[in-house]
């Protein structure tokens, strides 16, 4: 019995960085988690070349994934919609995050029960 190719997510990254796909190992590993298209044993995460290609795909952009279908020859709709771009989400959030923040009220502890801990230490 031979065993498939194992390749390591550290691998993985460097062999997208040859093709100039920057993503770091961590984004790398959450975004096989998410698919599923990763194999764990105990602490370890690998790839089978399989579930790189599944990666990979999952990377299509949803436009692009329309127009594939659109050219695929096909008369009707299926009426399925494709799930927001995770980069989309992403910037989203970004700028919810670093846009003005909230006012945020102040606790109704006076300054007048602040006390220099030099009088603090001579009370006691």
């Amino acid at each position: 019995m031979t065993l498939p190719a194992l390749i390591s997510p550290k691998a993985v990254v460097e062999r997208f960085a040859e093709a100039g796909i920057e993503i770091s190992e961590r984004e790398l590993r959450r975004r096989a988690r998410e698919l599923r298209a990763c194999r764990e044993l105990g602490k370890a995460l690998f790839f089978t070349e399989g579930d790189v290609v599944r990666i990979i795909e999952a990377a299509i952009t949803p436009g692009r994934r329309e127009k594939e279908c659109q050219n695929s020859g096909s008369a009707g709709t299926s009426g399925t919609t494709l799930s927001p771009s995770p980069e989309n989400a992403y910037e989203e959030a970004r700028k919810r995050l670093t846009g003005k923040s909230r006012k945020t009220s102040h606790s109704a502890t006076s300054s007048a029960n602040v006390v220099p801990m030099s009088t603090a230490q001579r009370r006691n």
